[in-house]
Order: C-alpha cells, then sequence, then structure tokens
C-alpha cells in the first residue's frame, strides 16, 4: 500500500490502526495473514488486506497518487 499511495509505512499503519479503533472496518473480516518464505528460507507471517481496507486507507492519505487512485 505504502507503494500504491507514495507515503511510508508507517503512514500505512498508522491509518490502519486509526480505521480499525474507530470501527470504520472490522481488521479480522478485513485482513488475512500468511506465510511466506523469503530468500533467505525464512517463514514470514504478513498481512494482507482486502480492498476495503485500501481504499479506507487511500482516503485518508493526502498525496497525488492517493487522490488518483
Amino acid at each position: 500500500m505504502a507503494t500504491l499511495f507514495d507515503c511510508s509505512t508507517d503512514n500505512i499503519g498508522l491509518h490502519l490502526k486509526n480505521i480499525f479503533k474507530e470501527g470504520e472496518l472490522d481488521e479480522i473480516s478485513v485482513t488475512e495473514s500468511f506465510s511466506v518464505t523469503a530468500f533467505d528460507g525464512k517463514n514470514y507471517n504478513t498481512k494482507h488486506y482486502n480492498l476495503d481496507a485500501i481504499i479506507a486507507v487511500g482516503y485518508r492519505i493526502n498525496s497525488k497518487r492517493a487522490t488518483a487512485f
């Protein structure tokens, strides 16, 4: 999302935290954790967000790319 909206990952995390805290979206229903194997052979759990979460963040981000999205 940070690449999509041309902003920092901290900014994305802050907006997601506020979206869930304010009850705009239910975190359990819009996220899924996946185990990803990296090139070093280690497994990492990563969160993936559905389109509802991406759109909600897009409305809150103040960047030209987010506005275009």
